[in-house]
This record gives C-alpha cells, sequence and structure tokens, in this order.
C-alpha cells in the first residue's frame, strides 16, 4: 500500500462529536485529547522498544525527532474535527474542550522513563 486514506479516522471522529451534539438532553462538557507522541526507540512499547531517555529535547532534537507523519496526520484529522464540532456546539449551548497537550509531550521523551 503506498497510500493510506484516513476517511474512516476522519468520520469516526465526526460521528462521535455529532453523537454528542444530537444526544437529547445532554447538558455536560465534552473533552478530546488528541494522540500524544510516543517515544519508543528500536520498536514498539510491547515489542522491546525503549524510552530511556532522562532529559527533554531541545528544539533542534525535537525537529529531528518525529514520529512520521502519521500522528500528525491523525493529529490533524482531531482537531479539525473538534474545531468544526465545537463551532456548533456553541449554537446549542453545549460546551466542548481540548486538551492538547501533544506539543508538551513531543519535548519530554524523558517522561515514560
Amino acid at each position: 500500500m503506498t497510500e493510506l486514506n484516513f476517511y474512516g479516522y476522519n468520520r469516526a471522529f465526526r460521528t462521535a462529536f455529532r453523537t454528542v451534539i444530537d444526544f437529547n438532553g445532554f447538558k455536560g462538557l465534552t473533552f478530546l485529547v488528541p494522540h500524544s507522541p510516543e517515544h519508543f526507540e528500536n520498536g514498539l512499547w510491547n515489542e522491546g522498544g525503549m524510552c530511556n531517555r532522562t532529559k527533554p529535547f531541545t528544539m533542534e532534537e525535537r525537529g529531528v525527532y518525529k514520529n512520521g507523519d502519521i500522528l500528525e496526520t491523525l493529529h490533524q484529522i482531531q482537531t479539525e474535527e473538534f474545531e468544526e464540532a465545537e463551532k456548533e456546539t456553541r449554537k446549542k449551548g453545549l460546551r466542548f474542550g481540548l486538551i492538547d497537550i501533544s506539543d508538551v509531550m513531543a519535548m519530554r521523551p524523558d517522561g515514560a522513563s
């Protein structure tokens, strides 16, 4: 496969937000916490990957160390769908909140140690 299609992922978030917006009588607060970067090296966490770092990244290291375009694409889809839903919730008097720690966690590979 040379191209990934994120249509289903996008629709899942849109459907979840739509369900909350259309839920009759719901007056609560809904939060989205987007994906945070992983810091495992030499494999996934369940495949022998490790996180042995003991200090935060410098800005230069952060620029080089990326988890690839997929994580960034997932984050973008989540936040875009959130922003669209949030516009609608304001009209209906509902409250949506975004807790986006992605950038902060990207700088802290030592946080899993």
